[in-house]
């Protein structure tokens, strides 16, 4: 039996921060997940340390050779087996109650019509202190694809999230063949804006994640 949800985590040169990203996912209160981690080649110690946390949700994987940004996370969200998918930089983190509230939403026969959820997030510095306050400029709701894609064009940037914010249906990024753009800077907004053609987005106003 597949697990619901599958968190992959595309890791590049995250030595000191990987345990932390890790643990965020192990402490998790819902907890039918499977954990991926797909090592770029790191030229620091971020492979050795994966290779030393053991637990049976998680999978590790390192690349032949370095796909950059683009191709690893094509890479990591290739082994997802899970029906809701969340994207996890090898910085970042998500708080113990983030898979619990977030799969709820999507679980709810409410929003069939909903193809992704997000949340608040904070951003932090490298020590992982509060480095600003939590925003968003997204006000909770239920939006149109059209509609949260006419938002970020109007202000210019993405107002959904960085990929820790949000779970996604699996089906719709496999079943339609989605491919992520190859513009780093706009390779999370690139993802949302085709995934959300096919369904709707609800934003939480919970602060259930923090970028670093």
């Amino acid at each position: 039996m597949n697990p619901l949800i599958s968190i992959c985590v595309p890791a590049y040169n995250n030595e000191s921060y990987i345990v932390d990203t890790i643990n965020s996912v192990l402490s998790q209160v819902y907890t039918n997940f499977e954990l991926i981690v797909v090592d770029d080649c790191s030229t620091d110690n971020t492979w050795e340390i994966i290779q030393q946390i053991k637990d049976p949700r998680i999978s590790i994987y390192r690349n032949e050779k370095n796909l950059g940004m683009h191709g690893n996370w094509s890479k990591a969200l290739s082994f997802a087996k899970g029906d809701y998918i969340k994207l996890l930089c090898g910085d970042d983190l998500i708080y113990p109650d983030c898979l619990e509230k977030q799969v709820k939403v999507l679980e709810d026969p409410a929003n069939a019509d909903v193809v992704m959820v997000a949340c608040k997030r904070k951003i932090i510095s490298p020590k992982g202190e509060s480095s600003i306050g939590s925003f968003y400029k997204l006000r909770p709701g239920k939006y149109s694809g059209k509609t949260a894609m006419r938002h970020c064009a109007l202000f210019g940037t993405n107002l959904i999230g960085e990929p820790m914010a949000v779970l996604y249906r699996a089906n719709i990024f496999q079943q339609n063949q989605i491919v992520l753009g190859s513009n780093n800077y706009l390779i999370d907004l690139d993802m949302y804006a085709k995934i959300l053609r096919f369904g709707k987005l609800v934003v939480m106003p919970d602060l259930l994640a923090a970028f670093r």
